[in-house]
């Protein structure tokens, strides 16, 4: 196969955005929408047209550096600039959808812009308050206990213990 033009590598490209299962969007200094491929328009609620004509701030994308007092005029701006943060995105009628951004800032005709590949961690949010709250309901029964708890890790090292009043230490050796 011989090389591809500069067309068709533009076209393969907005493709292979068109495919990704994370959301994709661009953005410039006025926070309007340049480009949105169709899993964010589809995960937001909202039409391509609708959201090109929106600014970003419609899904709660609002430029952090703007909230940030004392950065200067060019803060998160710089060509080349590359982030990675947690944030919420909001979609149609409000539903909040907690997501993990990955910011570049490019030059693109003279001006910077931002591209922003974002992937839903609902799940992933939602497994770790399950475990947490585990965690805590374990915590608040071994800590209660009248029993002595331990968790020994393989080299046989205390990494938890409680220690309730019937000082039940007294009987542990660690010469065994």
């Amino acid at each position: 196969m011989s090389q591809i033009t500069a067309a068709q590598a533009e076209a393969l490209g907005f493709f292979a955005l068109e495919q990704v299962n994370d959301l994709v969007y661009v953005f410039d200094r006025q926070l309007h929408f340049l480009y949105i491929n169709e899993t964010a328009c589809r995960t937001l609620g909202y039409d391509r047209e609708e959201l090109l004509a929106a600014s970003a701030a419609v899904i709660g994308a609002e430029d952090p550096d703007a909230r940030s007092p004392g950065t200067g005029a060019d803060a998160g701006w710089s060509i080349g600039e590359h982030y990675t943060a947690e944030m919420s995105l909001l979609a149609r009628g409000g539903r909040v959808i907690p997501v993990e951004i990955s910011v570049r800032v490019i030059e693109y005709g003279g001006e910077p812009l931002r591209v922003i590949v974002a992937r839903d961690i609902g799940e992933r949010k939602r497994l770790e308050e399950k475990a947490n709250a585990r965690l805590g309901r374990f915590r608040t029964l071994a800590e209660n206990s009248p029993d002595c708890i331990m968790h020994l890790d393989a080299q046989l090292r205390c990494t938890y213990a409680t220690l309730p009043s019937n000082n039940c230490w007294r009987n542990f050796r660690t010469d065994r």
